[in-house]
């Protein structure tokens, strides 16, 4: 029974110290990389904004174009660009 407690302890051991020195390598990476990371999370962040502006407003376009103009109002079509485009 002493042995495998012994066995059990120096398992346990050894299993902290490989925590420990993957915690500390994975501390070393993150640290050496977080603005070469910072970067790129907000490039890719910047593209799917970009991307989701233009879905948006290409579909609002879209709707000022199906939408009924009268004759009476020539400038109705411009305000409705102008009022649904985000940076006008």
């Amino acid at each position: 029974m002493i042995t495998q407690d012994k066995g059990q302890l120096e398992e346990s051991s050894k299993t902290e110290k490989l925590r420990v020195i993957l915690k500390s390598i994975f501390q070393e990476v993150l640290e050496e990389y977080q603005e070469e990371l910072c970067e790129d999370l907000k490039t890719s962040i910047k593209k799917e904004m970009d991307y989701q502006f233009r879905m948006q407003e290409d579909h609002l376009m879209e709707l000022v174009k199906e939408e009924p103009v009268k004759e009476e109002e020539p400038e109705r079509r411009d305000l409705l660009r102008r009022k649904y485009t985000l940076f006008s």
